[in-house]
């Protein structure tokens, strides 16, 4: 099934530790219209950087899948409005870089470099109860260490 022009429901439930521990990571009704809500928002993330390959490598996480990764609680992967990527070309660096310069094209609720792992973007836009919060973060110590705001190596 396709959430959007390029973007899959297979890619986006992908889960080698949801395979290896027997967990179902398939999205509820409401979730995938999530899904297909956020895979838009990819849409224009992959737009916005020059139209090249987008590689997801965490997007829907069910609640059972979520904790067994360690994902936190109330993670919006859990609703399916997040998205953790690579670039086809682009260093993780230089594409939330670009994504932060273009922000006010995209309307997302949070992105964030993750040094060394990935680019994080979510897109529900009940987040800040008033709309998307724009949030540009870094977490330049890696997964698990402190959360600054900006873009930073």
């Amino acid at each position: 099934m396709r959430l959007s022009e390029h973007f899959s429901l297979d890619e986006a439930i992908k889960s080698d530790t949801a395979h290896r521990l027997g967990i179902d990571n398939s999205p509820t009704p409401a979730h995938l219209l999530h899904l297909k809500h956020s895979a838009a928002g990819m849409e224009r993330v992959r737009a916005l950087l020059g139209g090249r390959a987008i590689i997801a490598t965490s997007v829907y996480r069910g609640a059972a899948l979520n904790q067994a990764v360690g994902g936190v609680s109330g993670s919006a992967h859990t609703e399916g409005w997040a998205w953790d990527f690579h670039h086809a070309v682009l260093s993780d660096l230089a594409a939330a870089r670009l994504l932060a310069e273009k922000a006010d094209e995209l309307d997302f609720d949070q992105l964030i470099y993750e040094r060394g792992r990935c680019v994080h973007i979510s897109f529900d836009p009940r987040a800040g109860r008033g709309g998307p919060r724009r949030q540009v973060l870094s977490q330049p110590g890696g997964p698990g260490s402190r959360v600054i705001v900006g873009i930073v190596s």
